[in-house]
């Protein structure tokens, strides 16, 4: 690449084993996105300015000089990956936009897919038009999520010293701040136990993973403690890949250790993982029929969302009537028994994605949650032949999309398809432009 002096633009030589050279624009393009995305646990602004400079980056490849082309020295197209995940978004945005149009519901019930969409269009751009990008990108992403995993830690201790933490302090809501360290979290850990760096580097980066952990554990959001038996998961399917063999006794260890983690958190103050919480919720569902709780409400509104269904399975019944439902919920019962759901009356959504799309725009507004989520990983499939690092790390943001959806409605939250956005096009950019020579065999576990 030859470089104008008269654009001002740097040379850098990158820390591969072949020399490049780089615009001055582009490093510092790279510099404020992994600013930004090492301080997005912290404010919610900060994460929307990542995606739109990614956005709003891809767009202006098209007014590009540089001709397009595949990335150099790749006999795999990795824009035919990113197309899927464009083609994807796209279908299930317009999904959306039709049962939206079909109920004459808001349009602003499209932030998330348009979300989704415009961050897909820019990783697509920026690797179909042959960005020039280094090498080393996605060692160095895996430092900026480090990073921010630490972030998180610091942030939620920052905010208060008492515990439990009160979960309406932090930047964004306490579920979808959680599950957003969970996406970095299942981004981190493959490179943890990969050999794309230095074990030092590796070792920082399982402390970070240490402190995303801690940093959901403290949170107390329970949707996002799935990610833990996935990152347990990454550590049976390594030792499998390297010995050919299910570790059936350190699946028994981690089992047992498990057990005994949630048993001491059921009898710890304060209940950690708020697990008598919800054993408490349900005994006043069953013996006093009150569902103003966090457990009866999403146990009620689940009902409810199966009989509308139920009644209109294929165009579902709308947003706006949807709201009326749930606001109206108990409304025949005597007027002694309607306290028991006036806290249910105050929900906008019925706490599952999958319930609540089918509810709104029945099959099509399913499918459009679901096609987004089988193009993810259909990618990671079409990646996995090339580079199985970042099929496993796709699969894992599918993993905590698809678990925590079962209990809440987290894209009703910009916060959460902002991450999402951001923690796929960040593993997309890194596979695309890693190493020509392709992953490192990993070396046995201890």
């Amino acid at each position: 690449m030859s470089v104008d002096k008269k654009s001002r633009a740097a040379v850098v030589e990158t820390a591969d084993s072949d020399s490049a050279v780089f615009p001055a624009s582009t490093l510092a393009l790279l510099a404020l996105l992994a600013t930004g995305l090492a301080l997005s646990p912290l404010s919610t602004k900060i994460a929307g300015g990542v995606w739109l400079i990614l956005s709003v980056w891809g767009i202006a490849r098209l007014f590009s000089r540089q001709p397009s082309g595949a990335i150099s020295g790749r006999a795999f197209d990795w824009s035919h990956v990113t197309r899927i995940w464009l083609f994807a978004c796209l279908l299930s945005t317009a999904l959306a936009a039709f049962m939206l149009g079909w109920w004459h519901d808001p349009w602003d019930g499209l932030n998330a897919e348009l979300r989704l969409l415009s961050a897909a269009l820019g990783v697509h751009l920026i690797v179909g038009r042959g960005t020039p990008l280094p090498h080393w990108l996605r060692c160095r992403c895996a430092d900026v999520v480090a990073t921010a995993c630490v972030a998180a830690f610091g942030c939620i201790l920052m905010l208060t010293f008492r515990y439990p933490i009160p979960r309406n302090v932090l930047p964004a809501n306490a579920i979808v701040w959680a599950l957003a360290i969970a996406f970095f979290l299942a981004a981190l850990a493959p490179m943890v136990l990969s050999q794309e760096a230095p074990l030092a580097r590796r070792r920082w980066w399982a402390l970070a993973v240490l402190a995303g952990s801690a940093a959901i554990l403290l949170s107390q959001a329970r949707s996002a403690l799935l990610i833990f038996p996935w990152l347990a998961w990454l550590l049976v399917d390594r030792w499998r890949r390297e010995h050919g063999v299910w570790p059936v006794t350190r699946m028994a260890g981690l089992a047992a250790a498990a057990c005994v983690v949630l048993a001491a958190a059921w009898f710890v103050p304060h209940d950690p993982l708020r697990m008598r919480v919800a054993s408490h919720d349900i005994s006043k569902v069953e013996n006093a029929a009150d569902y103003n709780t966090s457990m009866g409400t999403r146990l009620y509104l689940w009902s409810l969302a199966c009989k509308g269904i139920e009644e209109s399975p294929w165009l579902g019944i709308g947003k706006e009537a949807r709201l009326s439902l749930i606001h109206h919920a108990g409304d025949e019962l005597p007027a002694a028994e309607q306290p028991r759901l006036s806290y249910v009356r105050t929900m906008g959504h019925v706490h599952n994605d999958y319930l609540n799309a089918a509810l709104d725009g029945g099959v099509a507004g399913l499918a459009s949650l679901l096609v987004w989520l089988g193009g993810l990983l259909l990618v990671a499939r079409r990646v996995g032949k090339v580079d199985p690092l970042a099929a496993q790390q796709l699969r894992g943001v599918v993993f905590v999309v698809a678990t925590a959806g079962l209990t809440n409605v987290n894209f009703a939250h910009n916060y959460y398809a902002v991450m999402l956005a951001v923690v796929v096009a960040v593993i997309l950019l890194g596979a695309a432009f890693r190493k020509p020579a392709g992953l490192q065999p990993a070396a046995p576990m201890p």
